[in-house]
Order: structure tokens, then C-alpha cells, then sequence
């Protein structure tokens, strides 16, 4: 099997950053996709990864990311947070 493509589902948050970190650094030749809602990282000559930006409450939204990326591999971190005031 070729090295793995990895789609990590809130990939900018904390956990999945760190997520991302890991596999960046023990195995850097497999490609890493971030999957997040929020826009990505502004200095794309910087990434060290895809990104993809999708909704995980919408169905339709994630389908479309899969088919784009087509992971072999899915880690899922992403989760609802409420704004902080409505904690």
C-alpha cells in the first residue's frame, strides 16, 4: 500500500493540531488533509498539509469533502462547540 492519505476532521483545533503535529512529524510522507469549518491557515507556502473546509453538521458538506480528498485514513476531532457566551 502507498503511503496513506489521512483526512483529520478538525484539524485546526487543539486536539487535531496536535493530532496533526504527530503524523507530520513520525511519518512526513504521508499527506495529511485538515478537514475544518473555519477558513485554513493564511500562508499557504507554509502548510504542511491539505485543507479541505467543510461543515461536519452537514451531510452533504462532508460527502463533498470525501470525494474530494478521498482519505484512506479519517481521524475525527472535529465537535460543536457553543460560543463561549453561551456556555
Amino acid at each position: 500500500m502507498a503511503d496513506p492519505r489521512v483526512l483529520v476532521t478538525g484539524g485546526l483545533g487543539f486536539v487535531g493540531s496536535a493530532i496533526v503535529r504527530q503524523i507530520r512529524d513520525l511519518h512526513p510522507e504521508w499527506t495529511i488533509i485538515v478537514l475544518d469549518q473555519h477558513p485554513g491557515p493564511q500562508h499557504e507556502d507554509s502548510w504542511e498539509f491539505e485543507y479541505t473546509q467543510a461543515d461536519i453538521t452537514s451531510p452533504a458538506s462532508v460527502c463533498h469533502a470525501f470525494q474530494q480528498t478521498r482519505p484512506q485514513v479519517v481521524i475525527h476531532t472535529a465537535g460543536v462547540v457553543p460560543p463561549l457566551s453561551e456556555r
